[in-house]
Formats: C-alpha cells, sequence, structure tokens
C-alpha cells in the first residue's frame, strides 16, 4: 500500500514524523559515536556549541529540531505524547544495543529541546 492521500495531498501521523525526525535527524551519527569515544571533552563542547543562536543552521541535526519545535509549539500535546511514546518503546531495548542506545539518546536530545518549546 501507499501512502494516504486527502485531497491529493500525503497525510502522516504525528507519531510517523516525530520517529523520523528524532531518529533520522537528532541521532548520533557514527562519527560523532567516534568522537565521543575517542575525545568525549570535545565532543561534549562540540554539542554545547551546536546548541547556540549562533550555531550552523544549514546542518541537519538543527534543521530537523527546528522543525521538531515548531511542532510542539502548534500541537503540543499531540507531540508531546508520540516522544513520550518513542522514549518509552527506546527505552525497552537493551543498552548493549548500540542502535538502540543511540535512538534512547536521541530521544532524550529531543526531550531536552521540546521542554523550551
Amino acid at each position: 500500500g501507499g501512502s494516504p492521500l486527502i485531497d491529493g495531498r500525503v497525510t502522516i501521523s504525528v507519531e510517523t514524523l516525530v520517529q523520523a525526525l528524532v531518529i533520522k535527524f537528532l541521532r548520533l551519527s557514527e562519527e560523532e559515536v567516534q568522537e565521543w569515544n575517542e575525545d568525549p571533552e570535545g565532543r561534549f563542547e562540540t554539542d554545547e556549541a551546536e546548541k547556540t543562536p549562533s550555531a550552523e543552521v544549514n546542518r541537519p541535526r538543527h534543521c530537523g529540531g527546528m522543525v521538531l519545535a515548531q511542532m510542539m509549539r502548534r500541537n503540543s500535546i499531540a507531540v508531546g505524547k508520540a516522544l513520550i511514546d518513542l522514549a518509552k518503546q527506546c527505552q525497552q531495548v537493551p543498552i548493549e544495543n548500540l542502535t538502540g542506545l543511540l535512538h534512547r539518546e536521541a530521544c532524550y536530545r529531543a526531550l531536552q529541546l521540546c521542554k523550551f518549546s
């Protein structure tokens, strides 16, 4: 089956969009994980710099975070519920599973981002 259409437009659920933004854009990349392993202090400083207003706005994480924050401002109940549900799902994955751990960290990042929205 294809995507549901309404008036010729593709529609997706808030839950699906939140999951895609968190897992695709807010999750640490393999390179970032390697940076954490090799230079945790440097990676922390980079993460903190990405949170400042002067951060590069064309980076995927920044763009994904902006979309998620805007969604939170427009529909905090649905987006908040979707984030909490996703975080609960990610909590079920054993911490030894790197992918699950990265998804969990992305959820925490999203929750932190949205608490200010």
